[in-house]
């Protein structure tokens, strides 16, 4: 799958409505270079297979890692699955970070666990490729055009997609086929028999 560039992003002054800015808010300077580490530990660069979340971050944290279809932005049923599977277990607050250049003026944001505010989240980074997480590491949620890489413990995992891990492969290996090009072969990669390779892009 070709990584896309897509257009930059209108200034956050032209498409920010009052109630977004008391939704979310920037990071500081110190969080962004946090976040910059964050996304360097639980992801793999953009120029080095995009949005897939590592192995090396995944297993030592038990986390498993399930694909499922996105079409282009969180679906409607994760808005309000993720943020109340979070708040369950304790967290209120979570970081969005880019995963692919948007210009200066789009970082890191600091969004509170609610379904209000992932709904707007997906308004402004939907259309690209970004990381959901943890300030702790302890879940992520990798988001690209294509689909959705959850990273998670077992049981908050199926909470996060509403349905067993299980389930939830075998509806993105279906989708997978159908749908042809690459997309199968991430389908193989996170296949959970297959998840104790040190690199499930097979380079190791």
């Amino acid at each position: 799958m070709a990584h896309r560039h897509p257009p930059p992003l209108p200034r956050p002054c032209e498409h920010r409505t009052q109630r977004w800015r008391l939704a979310v808010r920037e990071v500081t300077m110190d969080e962004a270079a946090r976040c910059r580490e964050i996304l360097g530990a639980v992801s793999f660069s953009p120029a080095d297979y995009g949005a897939l979340l590592r192995p090396d971050w995944a297993k030592p944290m038990g986390c498993q890692v399930v694909p499922a279809e996105s079409g282009a932005r969180l679906p409607p049923a994760q808005i309000l699955l993720v943020p109340n599977a979070l708040r369950r277990r304790g967290y209120d607050q979570c970081y969005a970070i880019p995963s692919e250049p948007l210009g200066p003026s789009e970082g890191p944001l600091a969004i509170g666990a609610t379904p209000d505010e992932f709904a707007r989240l997906n308004e402004r980074y939907g259309l690209f490729r970004f990381v959901i997480v943890s300030a702790d590491r302890a879940w992520a949620i990798a988001c690209n055009e294509w689909f959705n890489l959850f990273g998670a413990p077992p049981g908050l995992l199926a909470e996060m997609l509403g349905r067993s891990p299980m389930d939830a492969e075998r509806d993105f290996e279906a989708f997978a086929t159908r749908i042809g090009g690459s997309l199968p072969k991430v389908s193989r990669m996170y296949r959970r028999s297959l998840w104790m390779r040190d690199d499930p892009t097979g380079r190791s």
